[in-house]
């Protein structure tokens, strides 16, 4: 058999075979897809779709929830190729034991954020009613008002996980890129001066993408808030750089920072809800900022090292 029909014959296996199966060259373009990639990924079987789970290391396993199935890839190197495998895990039991650490840390979180105000709030009513005849007036009302902070903070703690679990309806729009940056960043630029903190922007064509400006806003003023808040730790120059970069599907807004970087070991929980290394954070900064994105069929990716951050917001251009 010659080697153009043993080709073809292999890849007529690969297409009808159960498996998600991929191949990538190192530019990232697209050589083979089987019948299952494509229609789980669309015609075009762009990279970018994988990508929305954060950086894509070879022989390392990652999940994603595409149209809401959840599958698992696994990623092989084979000499200058990447080679994507996946399947659904509906059948199989690695899903759900990744869905029950998950679910066992949001659970240790949120027993964390509620339990403190909640016995907060037990503790000064017990007071209160132990001492109800003694207390001054004046007394009273301070407990009161630490009460009021306390229920406050439970609403704060409310309202993050119903913006997590639902910003409200997705309005797409046609916007120029270029235009609805610079507008945003005039008032960044002036606070990050205020910090000695130098803002540098690329060169940001006006292209065409598509998203809900409200939401994008919301994401883009929040990885420019993590950029400032990184090099607040830093001494000697702090600079933040904004450029555009763009693949045929998206414009690939990033905002590198000069800072000392995520530390290695917590990089992979960056997208955790509550999850959060600052004294008064909330940890719901960058896990709602990804929904958002992924809500307009775009993706955020955190890239981190010694020298630095980036964050790469990836926005669908628009279609003719």
């Amino acid at each position: 058999m010659r080697d153009e029909s043993k080709l073809e014959v292999l890849t007529t296996i690969l297409d009808r075979v159960s498996i998600i199966m991929g191949i990538v060259d190192k530019s990232g373009k697209v050589i083979f897809a089987n019948r299952r990639f494509k229609s789980m990924l669309g015609e075009t079987a762009e990279l970018e779709r994988l990508r929305k789970i954060g950086k894509i290391s070879p022989g390392k396993p990652f999940y994603i929830n595409i149209n809401g199935v959840n599958h698992g890839f696994s990623v092989y190197e084979v000499e200058h190729y990447t080679v994507f495998v996946g399947r659904k895990l509906e059948d199989t039991g690695f899903f759900s034991a990744k869905a029950l650490d998950y679910l066992d840390f949001v659970f240790t979180a949120l027993r964390h954020e509620l339990g403190n105000p909640v016995n907060t709030i037990k503790f000064s009513l017990s007071v209160m009613k132990e001492n109800i005849l003694d207390y001054s007036p004046r007394r009273i009302m301070e407990l009161i008002d630490r009460l009021i902070e306390e229920i406050e903070t439970l609403e704060k703690v409310l309202l993050m996980m119903k913006n997590l679990s639902g910003w409200g309806k997705i309005n797409l729009e046609k916007i120029f890129l270029s235009s609805f940056v610079i507008q945003r960043i005039e008032l960044f630029k002036m606070e990050a001066l205020a910090k000695d903190i130098k803002v540098e922007i690329g060169e940001i064509p006006d292209i065409c993408i598509m998203a809900d400006p409200i939401p994008l806003e919301h994401v883009l003023k929040n990885i420019l808030k993590n950029s400032m808040e990184a090099l607040s730790r830093k001494e000697g120059e702090r600079i933040i750089k904004i450029s555009l970069k763009q693949t045929p599907d998206y414009a690939i807004l990033e905002v590198a920072d000069n800072g000392t970087g995520i530390p290695e070991d917590i990089r992979d929980k960056i997208f955790l809800p509550f999850f959060t290394t600052k004294v008064d954070g909330t940890g719901m900064g960058l896990p709602l900022s990804q929904r958002l994105m992924v809500s307009m069929d775009g993706f955020i990716e955190i890239e981190s090292d010694e020298k630095g951050t980036r964050a790469r917001i990836y926005i669908p251009l628009c279609r003719e």
